[in-house]
């Protein structure tokens, strides 16, 4: 149904780069995906093309956190002396034994700083604020005027973008982390099992 309907534009929202990106962009071509945000959203793809004007001002938005990041990416060094991974001025990752652990150092070393600190099971990460997936989405919003929004993610990475949509959809570990009252909470990772997926038809049909 999801892949059929005209009634709704796909989007992907991912941290991924455009490069990584395309490596899984085949998967979700049937949905007619026209925009992505790559890099948290700090970079719009139209129709797999970067957006020159976005990307613009993503770099004038980011410039606020440069020192941070700098620092930040220093502090890493001195844990791992391990080679970083820069993404522009949007992302700096590195793969790291104890990701968990080593999030946490850097938060508290950090304090309050204008970067989210955030890791998975292999990697910990390092981006500006003002570039997070709740940031960027409200952008979108604003620049194509989007009616409903709907947003599934089931990863630290995704709760600003689930605090910004209109109806987040996320598994039952994030339920303490979004405040969104408007929020779907499915019983496991499969934020796109069939619980999520009949509630964004029931969204589509009451809407047309």
């Amino acid at each position: 149904y999801l892949s059929s309907c005209r009634a709704i534009s796909f989007v992907p929202v991912t941290t991924r780069t455009k490069q990584q990106y395309e490596r899984v962009r085949h998967t979700i071509d049937s949905f007619n995906c026209k925009y992505a945000l790559i890099l948290n959203g700090a970079i719009l793809l139209t129709d797999g093309n970067v957006d020159s004007e976005w990307c613009n001002e993503s770099k004038r938005i980011a410039k606020e956190s440069a020192a941070d990041m700098e620092r930040a990416a220093k502090l890493l060094m001195q844990y791992l002396g391990v080679p970083l991974v820069y993404c522009d001025d949007y992302l700096i990752y590195t793969s790291v034994q104890e990701p968990q652990a080593i999030a946490e150092m850097l938060r508290g070393d950090m304090g309050t700083s204008q970067i989210n600190i955030f890791y998975d099971n292999r990697k910990v990460y390092c981006a500006p604020i003002s570039m997070s997936k709740g940031k960027n989405i409200s952008r979108f919003k604003k620049r194509f005027e989007a009616g409903i929004t709907i947003g599934a993610g089931d990863s630290e990475t995704d709760i600003s973008m689930l605090e910004n949509v209109d109806l987040p959809i996320l598994p039952q570990p994030l339920t303490s982390l979004v405040s969104n009252p408007n929020k779907i909470v499915v019983p496991n990772t499969r934020i796109l099992s069939d619980v999520a997926c009949d509630e964004i038809e029931r969204v589509i049909n009451s809407h047309q």
